[in-house]
């Protein structure tokens, strides 16, 4: 589906773009680099163009303008600010209007510069991705509207067929939601799995509580794809734990539910799953984000995501998840009633107790390889993405098979979360 992607740098001195050239040499891009805005705005009118690298300070038009202007001509051209100066106010805007995806500073670290603009074509790369899907449900959809034309003619013979046709359909883009939200784990170990574990609890919470088929499928395509606007993220605010964030990356880490809703929303189909997303983060007495909505103001699904999401943070990626178990997280829920619903946090509880995942979570937690420890004890058999069962249940982690596990996520050969008991062999056996 990809090719060779075009990447384009402007500058005014001409030996940026030199030194830009020789680090880009050994990629497999079309780099342009040029010093006149105006040719930059002719390459993306005629061009398809993954990335752009602009400098701020330039005598014939400012990088935020030159960004900015280019967002307009290929809004989903990924757009770098790259300067000498510390001009921060002017950069947080251009990143609050959305011309800027990220901010760099010269002089640069090479090795670090080159995965940016990787990490950035790959985002791209999604973006497109998202697109082509959106078309062939579209296409799918006129065949469907052609096919019931002559329907009133046909309603016996067509019947089968059509009923078959809208599986397909349903099922395909069901396939395409959770092809995207597997984009997650091609960028962090932990996004993906945790949107499977949290589209599984709101569709068990959903289907409790009685939301229709159509509310309950918004909610939980909603629920796999809620944090992948964290992947437009600066990879140091990715990275960081939330209390260690200055003001500022704060500000631009609120952005992530827009920016999620907004990679939604080209899939048209998934309109209210974007309006959930966009709300999830929002507190009942207005303390949330992005907009501070409260109470009534926040829809009913989006309460529910954001139980059942803040439950699984806590649970299997908090720092203290080892620790946790679930009767104490939902007390902590239940008291903070200013936050989250006490309707859905009782029906959530009820759930999990009627569907044997509280015992289950009692004794088991989700772990990346990277947080693995030796002595730590599978709570589960790990199988490989081929089906091959590679460790059986209840075998006690050694130094050696920990660095093993890490080595096969690096290269894709397991999956990104592991079963673990929250106990090791020891705290069990004096238990």
């Amino acid at each position: 589906m990809f090719g060779k992607e075009t990447v384009i740098a402007i500058d005014d001195e001409l030996n940026i773009l030199s030194a830009l050239k020789r680090l880009l040499r050994q990629e497999n891009y079309e780099f342009l680099t040029t010093d006149d805005p105006e040719e930059v705005f002719e390459w993306l009118g005629t061009k398809k163009v993954a990335l752009i690298i602009s400098d701020h300070r330039m005598p014939k038009m400012e990088g935020t303008k030159v960004l900015q202007k280019s967002k307009e001509i290929s809004p989903d051209t990924i757009r770098i600010m790259l300067t000498g100066f510390a001009d921060l106010q002017a950069t947080m805007d251009a990143v609050n209007i959305g011309s800027v995806w990220r901010f760099l500073t010269k002089p640069w670290d090479d090795e670090s510069l080159k995965g940016i603009i990787r990490e950035g074509v790959k985002y791209y790369r999604a973006l497109e991705q998202a697109k082509f899907i959106e078309r062939i449900t579209e296409k799918q959809n006129e065949i469907l509207q052609t096919f019931n034309i002559n329907l009133e003619k046909q309603v016996e013979k067509r019947t089968e067929k059509i009923v078959e046709l809208n599986s397909k359909i349903f099922n395909s883009l069901v396939e395409s939601i959770q092809l995207i939200g597997a984009v997650g784990d091609t960028v962090t170990h932990s996004l993906g799995s945790h949107a499977k574990r949290v589209a599984t609890l709101v569709k068990g919470l959903g289907s409790a509580i009685g939301l229709s088929k159509n509310d309950l499928f918004q909610t939980v395509s909603g629920a796999y794809l809620h944090e992948l606007g964290k992947l437009s993220l600066p990879r140091d605010i990715q990275t960081a734990a939330l209390d260690a964030l200055t003001d500022a990356q704060k500000k631009v880490y609120e952005t992530y539910p827009l920016e999620s809703a907004r990679f939604i929303r080209m899939i048209s189909s998934l309109n209210k799953a974007a309006d959930i997303v966009a709300q999830h983060e929002e507190c009942l007495d207005g303390s949330g984000f992005p907009k501070g909505l409260k109470e009534d103001q926040i829809m009913f699904e989006a309460r529910i995501l954001k139980v059942a999401n803040d439950y699984d943070y806590r649970l299997n990626m908090a720092p203290n998840a080892l620790q946790a178990t679930p009767e104490k997280i939902l007390e902590e829920m239940a008291e903070e009633n200013t936050i989250f619903s006490p309707v859905i946090v009782s029906a959530f509880k009820e759930y999990l107790k009627n569907s044997g995942q509280l015992e289950k979570h009692l004794y088991e937690v989700e772990l990346s390889p990277v947080l693995l420890r030796t002595g730590m004890i599978l709570a589960q058999d790990l199988i490989s993405k081929n089906g091959t069962v590679l460790i059986t249940k209840d075998t006690e982690l050694t130094d050696d098979l920990v660095d093993s596990l890490r080595r096969h996520m690096h290269m894709h050969a397991i999956q990104k979360s592991i079963a673990v008991y929250r106990r090791s062999l020891k705290e069990r056996e004096g238990a």
